[in-house]
């Protein structure tokens, strides 16, 4: 299967025994095209292609509560990379476009009797690094034609400039304290800007991955949690809802929030993007984020329906 997405909108080490043996890396460099995204065939620890979903199955079964507890989040955002803001607010490229949130096909709950202000698609995705250690990442389901994207960023599926594509990669929605409410998802394809491959860009660190069917109903992700919409060229100004687990509340087991407003990235010395996300221990790849005096973050209880 291969992927050949236009990027049009932003996205979201502990040693462990590795699938089939001794780790191997996972050094094939994929398969570039001319939007700038390199595509890779996603792989188990000791390099086989996750080629049908009987591997995949053997993923899912790879990852144990053990393993996924162990797992360390792979935090990537620091103050340098302020460095890497555009000096100016970028102009729209285009016009302004949008791909509308997608429900899921059969509505069924999580079965948790704590209810949190919580996205159903927003999850954790888990994953085996060249070293053979495990780590975990943000990442969320978006909308598209055939209902198999999660969005994440680039280095939680590609290392970075003369780094190695990560391995035994699945994801688990609405995560929480070893909780899969909806099963597991594992990937079949990973796709990163290849400016971040190449260079470790940190504008361009952003990746995607294609899911076989799975989880709790062996249905596509996006038909199981609904899928978010997308919006690209639409200025600044615009109001956001970030969701993801820092590592530093909670310990990454539960999802938290904050909201705020976009704005233009003007000159390096206003970091509001990476102190923002330094808080949240996750990066956002969009215009920015409001100033971070001004970002509060939270995880709500609410009563059930």
């Amino acid at each position: 299967m291969k992927s050949t997405l236009r990027w049009t909108a932003a996205a979201g080490l502990s040693i462990a025994l590795v699938l089939g043996g001794a780790p191997t890396a996972n050094a094939s460099p994929g398969t570039s095209d001319r939007d700038g995204n390199t595509t890779a065939v996603a792989r188990t620890s000791d390099g086989r292609a996750i080629a049908s979903e009987k591997m995949a199955k053997e993923v899912a079964d790879f990852w144990t509560p053990e393993r996924m507890a162990s797992a360390v989040d792979l935090t990537f955002a620091t103050s340098a990379d302020v460095a890497e803001l555009p000096s100016r607010a970028s102009k729209p490229t285009g016009p302004a476009g949008t791909v509308a949130p997608m429900a899921p096909s059969v509505a069924r709950g999580s079965g948790f009797s704590t209810m949190l202000n919580e996205s159903q698609a927003v999850g954790k995705v888990f994953f085996t690094t060249p070293n053979g250690g495990t780590a975990s990442c943000s990442a969320s389901t978006v909308a598209s034609g055939k209902r198999r994207l999660v969005m994440t960023a680039g280095h939680c599926v590609h290392q970075g400039a003369g780094g190695q594509w990560y391995s035994n990669w699945q994801f688990v929605p609405q995560y929480r304290n070893g909780s899969r409410p909806y099963g597991t998802f594992v990937a079949s394809n990973l796709t990163a800007r290849t400016a971040w491959i190449n260079n470790s860009s940190s504008a361009e660190d952003m990746g995607i991955a294609i899911m076989y069917n799975g989880g709790a109903y062996g249905l596509k992700v996006v038909e199981t949690v609904g899928g978010h919409g997308l919006r690209w060229n639409w200025g600044y100004s615009v109001s956001v809802t970030a969701l993801g687990y820092p590592s530093n509340l909670g310990g990454g087991e539960s999802q938290y929030f904050c909201q705020g407003t976009t704005l233009g990235c003007r000159r390096p010395a206003d970091p509001y993007v990476v102190q923002h996300d330094l808080r949240l221990q996750r990066r956002t790849l969009a215009s920015g984020i409001q100033r971070p005096d001004r970002v509060r973050i939270h995880q709500q209880r609410r009563e059930p329906r």
